[in-house]
């Protein structure tokens, strides 16, 4: 799938913070996929020790899935977080749209529909036994909340909806029982926010349009406002409109952004590693690290709360943690990075 990485034109303006604005702990989410043994197998005693750090470092704000690990994550956030000596303050989110089964349980139909896919993208042991099914039904996501909250035994603070972001998911979300669901939920306490969890942007403007006022409090917009991809450009604009919060995700790209050499979680096509070399060349021109100005980039806009970062050991927290300390980074970087076309004209606020 082709994301777009610009708005339409001309786009309207969208309110940026100033490029020397503090960032602070407060502003990163805990992403815990690494936890769930996202693309290779971490211990219980790594994610123990890697949550700890998380905490020490300041963050209390957590984000899994019940996809994640297939259920890996939230059971070892769940057993960190039963310590009575752990903060009760933290915000803890997790996401509804899919089930965890065993696979022996289910019908030949049912596991010929299931999101093997996704499940496939986790190395740990949970994936022999188990494997997820969408289901968003008012139903499924009630159940959805009760597995995660005996799962994680710990408040919730909101619920996302989780990848509805193809015309057949999005249909049947949209159609459902699922808003009533939530907002119950919601007005009882059991949760404080309604969120949706998606990569493609242009089904979260779907998402904003289509539900009443109010219902959403904030989006988690994964991979569609980094320095490779502005596509949630327009939808920062709508959620300016509509207050919609956002807690921006995917900021280094599927981790090209800090060495990696995947983007969109798949191998990065040559163009990618182009761009990237140039956004190295700039960098290292202006004596800053390419990490530590994606993090500026992803940040800017105002309507963005906070973003989340995947970390899967104490070390990786630490790298990412002390890029708030080198976040200086001098006007004319952005402006030599738009004369060599890595970010767009129409950025007038850079």
């Amino acid at each position: 799938r082709i994301l777009m990485t610009q708005p339409s034109t001309p786009p309207r303006k969208l309110k940026f913070r100033s490029r020397t604005s503090k960032i602070s702990p407060d502003h990163i989410f805990f992403g815990a996929s690494g936890i769930g043994s996202l693309y290779k197998s971490v211990p219980e005693e790594q994610s123990h020790r890697t949550i700890r750090r998380v905490l020490e470092r300041g963050i209390t704000r957590l984000d899994t899935a019940p996809l994640y690990g297939l259920g890996q994550s939230e059971l070892v956030l769940g057993h960190f977080l039963s310590d009575p000596s752990v903060s009760r303050d933290l915000q803890l989110y997790t996401k509804v749209g899919r089930l965890i089964r065993k696979k022996s349980e289910l019908s030949a139909r049912q596991l010929a529909e299931a999101d093997h896919q996704s499940a496939s993208s986790f190395d740990n042991n949970r994936v022999v036994t188990y494997v997820p099914i969408f289901d968003y039904s008012g139903p499924g996501i009630e159940q959805s909340y009760l597995e995660s909250k005996e799962r994680l035994g710990y408040p919730l603070a909101g619920l996302r909806i989780h990848d509805a972001e193809t015309e057949s998911r999005f249909a049947e979300a949209i159609n459902s029982s699922l808003q009533e669901v939530l907002l119950r939920l919601r007005s009882t306490g059991a949760i404080k926010n309604i969120s949706a969890g998606l990569n493609d942007a242009s089904y979260l403007i779907r998402w904003a349009e289509s539900t009443p006022p109010g219902f959403f409090d904030n989006f988690i917009c994964a991979g569609s406002w980094n320095l490779l991809d502005w596509s949630g450009y327009d939808l920062f604009c709508l959620c300016e409109d509509k207050n919609i919060r956002i807690t921006n995700a995917g900021i280094f790209a599927s981790g090209i952004l800090w060495g990696g050499s995947t983007y969109k979680y798949e191998t990065a096509s040559e163009e990618i590693v182009k761009k990237v070399e140039k956004w190295r060349d700039i960098c290292k021109k202006h004596e800053v690290s390419l990490p530590a100005v994606a993090l500026r980039f992803a940040m800017l806009p105002e309507i963005i709360d906070n973003v989340a970062i995947g970390f899967a050991s104490p070390e990786e927290v630490d790298q990412n943690m002390d890029l708030l300390d080198s976040l200086s980074i001098p006007d004319s970087l952005w402006t030599n990075a738009k004369k060599e076309g890595l970010l767009p004209a129409w950025l007038v606020d850079l």
